[in-house]
């Protein structure tokens, strides 16, 4: 009587690329080489391919990274993107606003070129995003609705597809491909397939994590959602942090968005050491609605790596005039 449908996702490889596809690494094949090349170009530098990119490099591999866009691990926050840019910028290159173009190399290396930028390399490591597992499932013949792209349209409360009796559950969605949110949609799916009645669900907190060094993190709103009029942002350069100065890794910067009238505290960017772990904070205290003068109240031990949100807090608290 109900379907749950989660077929996941696989990695784009584009149609001009698939003369060289046995030198043309993704996730499906990148865990399984016994032998590391010696050089290669990572194409598109989100999560996965900053991660991959950043580990080969320390581990002797010659790397390029390329991305079309003009910015790195997801960010829409100009300010953080820059920082990221400067710091991971300063292990290997990075080529940011054109696009990859692939063509045969001399003694079977590959040549990319992106832009001025050109390089021949042994591989080609493809992190240009995934297509979800829904074009030989033949939703066309239950009328299923898709969107401009062909994704399925479904509610993202009850992971209902339109109103059929179908669910999704994971990355077969298109939108947040990240474990813990697929777990999230599948609770909801069995939950709502094993029910007469549907029910929706809030959604937690938007937090995305880039296990880079140093880390790249943003939680709940972001820069492009924000309204400028109606938002005050605080940021802090991580430079004279104790806990980052003791630790010989005081490079980022963090900026907290908050809401001028409420002092709610909206969202967070930043590349900065543990950021995993300030990420998860700001996540709950936005979970929790805390505005940044409760946030403030809260204690602050030293040395560690949260105080660095004191001053952040302090500055947004004048900035409001709710001090």
């Amino acid at each position: 009587d109900k379907i749950i449908v989660a077929t996941g996702s696989r990695p784009i490889v584009p149609d001009a690329w698939q003369d060289y596809r046995d030198r043309i690494i993704t996730t499906d094949e990148f865990f399984e080489l016994e032998v590391l090349p010696r050089s290669i170009a990572v194409v598109g530098l989100g999560v996965v391919g900053l991660e991959i990119g950043q580990s080969l490099h320390r581990l002797g591999c010659e790397v390029v990274g390329i991305d079309v866009k003009e910015v790195i691990g997801g960010l829409s926050d100009p300010e953080v993107a820059k920082a990221a840019i400067d710091i991971l910028g300063q292990e290997f290159p990075l080529w940011l606003g054109r696009g990859a173009e692939i063509s045969e190399g001399n003694d079977g290396r590959l040549r990319v070129t992106a832009g001025e930028n050109s390089v021949e390399v042994d591989r080609v490591f493809a992190s240009i995003g995934r297509r979800p597992n829904i074009d030989k499932l033949g939703l066309e013949t239950i009328g299923a609705p898709v969107d401009e792209r062909g994704f399925p349209v479904y509610n993202p409360n009850t992971m209902q597809l339109g109103d059929l009796p179908v669910f999704l559950a994971g990355d077969v969605t298109g939108d947040r491909m990240i474990l813990h949110e697929a777990g999230d949609e599948g609770r909801i799916a069995g939950y709502n397939a094993c029910r007469d009645k549907v029910t929706a669900f809030r959604r937690k907190t938007p937090l995305l994590i880039n296990f880079s060094d140093p880390n790249i993190c943003a939680v709940g709103a972001r820069f492009d959602e924000l309204d400028p009029d109606t938002t005050a942002i605080g940021e802090i350069k991580f430079a004279p942090v104790g806990r980052a100065l003791i630790m010989g890794k005081n490079r980022g910067l963090l900026r907290l968005y908050a809401d001028k009238a409420t002092g709610r505290l909206l969202g967070a960017a930043m590349v900065a050491p543990h950021a995993e772990h300030l990420g998860h904070l700001l996540t709950w205290c936005i979970e929790q609605n805390l505005s940044i003068q409760q946030m403030l109240r809260m204690p602050f031990y030293h040395p560690v790596i949260e105080e660095a949100l004191q001053p952040v807090l302090r500055d947004l608290v004048d900035q409001s005039g709710l001090g």
